[in-house]
């Protein structure tokens, strides 16, 4: 398939049960014939588990070079194809059809996603948001830590000054307000 694909199009099949053995057999040959026809790059069928009304679904993705392939296939062979299958499974079938367009950038692949080691859900950013877990464990090195412990005490905001000060200055009032 193309680096920036054109849109899918997307034909759902609820084949009624007794045929479906049939229809199975019937559908690659279709999607040859459908790949044989300027415009589609490529194909792929889905058995789909959710059954309508107890009817066996088939799904079939037809993926389209771009808009005008599609309009140019929805406009001329469409029809004659959709004839052929009617004409073949006497309406025992019901088919829906939609257009898939792509809304951005190519996919991301998902192998090259980092996931979380507790939960194992795929990381946005720097914790996971199902869990809360840290992405990567840190491994700080001895001058961070020293440099972080006396960025901690000696900062202006630092809680430390705020209680020594007092505590040397008026240590009963300190108490008082504690108490």
């Amino acid at each position: 398939m193309p680096d920036d694909p054109g849109p899918v199009y997307e034909v759902t099949h609820d084949v009624d049960a007794d045929v479906i053995e049939d229809f199975d057999a019937w559908l690659p040959g279709h999607v040859d014939e459908m790949l044989g026809l300027p415009g589609i790059s490529g194909a792929r069928i889905y058995r789909s588990d959710d059954a309508a009304e107890g009817r066996p679904r088939r799904v079939t993705a037809y993926q389209f070079d771009g808009e005008a392939e599609l309009d140019d296939y929805l406009a001329g062979p469409a029809e004659r194809m959709r004839e052929a299958a009617n004409r073949y499974f006497d309406g025992r079938f019901a088919v829906s059809r939609r257009v898939l367009r792509p809304t951005g950038p190519a996919d991301v692949d998902a192998s090259a996603q980092e996931s979380c080691l507790n939960c194992g859900t795929i990381l946005v950013g720097q914790y996971c948001g199902s869990c809360g877990q840290r992405a990567r464990s840190r491994l700080i090195s001895i001058w961070e830590l020293t440099q972080e412990a006396f960025g901690d005490l000696f900062e202006l905001d630092s809680r430390l000054w705020r209680t020594l000060i007092p505590l040397f200055g008026r240590p009963g009032k300190l108490t008082r307000e504690y108490l």
